[in-house]
């Protein structure tokens, strides 16, 4: 008789022999458009199934897309990735995955990663976690002197740019220069202070002032949220290492507020916990007596929140409406806002978001949105057309106004 162990490895080796099936069939039939649909939900399907008895799905699924590049290019693995989400409706947030893919295809050609970055779905999918893995998987194993960190920066400067074939919204733009935070902590071997000066120098060569705060982001979340061994190596370097009682202290020892502001939102990991509740956000973020690190703490704070909370929107609509009644229009307006970052074609789903708050705070999150649509969706883009039709008759007009 078998034992259940033996069973449960025939199971496995059985899953594994679909999945190389379906891997195989992607590959022969990826050609052709009639197919590749009906292809892509059975890859999906199968990866679910592979999936299903995991205690942690999003892990399985990280671990299992990425192989797919070996038989498909990007754009088919992210069709793969769109029919896996309609599938496992729990799975929104996908940015890690994003991440793995990008690192995963630089891998194959590391010079022609600011090519391979403009291949970043145009809807964003996975919040451009694909932008990020490109960059980060390119450049996170090099240590470089300053002197040859000054030569490259001319390359950075251009890599976030528009070029042919890539008409990156500011959004994109946005988390293209945070992707170039993270490289920036790996290549100044993680002298924080200057990789954030780098990222000064590299936005003033194109006139980007204003994505200097999501690249300084970028430098400080690299030690907060490590996800590699080379990540963890980092933190060994650091001359002191932030723990929740010296978090403000070691902000504190930067010499810009905005350092200081990103160091210490960056640090919520650190306070994980206390996160889950009003109380707790509140007393972290007012830790800090700066009434400008404190904004740069909530903004930070809902926006973690809302990329979790968009799996049960309901729950982070209550817990938003727990917060200090002057904070709450701008926590539901973010999580409303975090299903367009995450997939520019989830207008609808950001409007729902919006209508799940109380009477009194729904203007407040319509009213948030608008004013980020031009920021998340270019121009006359079909997603720009898709949130205006998805959002209540006054704010659609509204909508319609600012798009023309």
């Amino acid at each position: 008789m078998k034992t259940p162990r033996t069973v449960l490895r025939t199971i496995g080796t059985i899953l594994a022999i679909l999945f190389g099936v379906c891997a195989f069939l992607y590959v022969v039939v990826a050609s052709f458009p009639g197919l590749s649909s009906r292809v892509a939900r059975a890859a999906a399907h199968v990866i679910v199934t592979h999936c299903a008895e995991r205690n942690d799905k999003p892990l399985c699924y990280e671990e299992n897309v990425p192989l797919l590049l070996y038989v498909s290019p990007i754009e088919g693995v992210f069709s793969v990735v769109r029919a896996l989400q309609r599938e496992d409706t729990s799975y929104r947030f996908c940015h890690v995955l994003g991440h793995e893919l990008g690192a995963a295809l630089v891998k194959q050609n590391p010079d022609q990663w600011v090519d391979l970055m403009h291949r970043n779905p145009p809807d964003g999918l996975c919040s451009n976690g694909f932008l990020h893995g490109i960059i980060v998987g390119r450049f996170n194993y090099a240590v470089l002197s300053e002197e040859q960190i000054d030569a490259i920066v001319p390359d950075f400067a251009e890599a976030c740019e528009r070029a042919p074939g890539w008409e990156p919204s500011d959004l994109d733009r946005a988390m293209c220069y945070h992707a170039l935070g993270h490289v920036l902590t790996h290549l100044t071997n993680a002298d924080l202070s200057l990789a954030a000066d780098y990222c000064g120098a590299i936005a003033q060569r194109r006139g980007r002032e204003a994505y200097v705060p999501t690249c300084v982001s970028g430098v400080f979340m690299q030690i907060f949220q490590p996800l590699e061994p080379e990540d963890y190596a980092l933190i060994e370097r650091l001359p002191v290492k932030p723990t929740k009682e010296t978090l403000l202290t070691f902000c504190a020892a930067y010499n810009t507020e905005q350092k200081r502001g990103q160091c210490f939102s960056e640090g919520w990991p650190l306070f994980r916990d206390e996160l889950q509740t009003a109380t707790g956000t509140q007393a972290f973020c007012q830790s800090s007596k700066d009434s400008k690190i404190q904004e740069i703490c909530y903004r930070t704070v809902f926006s973690i929140g809302a990329r979790f909370g968009i799996s049960n929107p309901s729950a982070r609509v209550s817990l938003c409406e727990q917060m200090p009644k002057g904070r709450v229009p701008e926590c539901i307006g973010i999580l409303a806002n975090a299903f367009i970052e995450e997939d520019r074609t989830k207008g609808a789903d950001a409007s729902a978001a919006c209508a799940l708050a109380s009477p009194e705070y729904q203007d407040g999150c319509y009213t948030y949105l608008l004013s980020m649509m031009r920021f998340n969706l270019v121009e006359g883009s079909p997603s720009r057309q898709a949130l205006c039709a998805a959002l209540p008759p006054e704010y659609a007009k509204k909508c319609t106004l600012l798009s023309n």
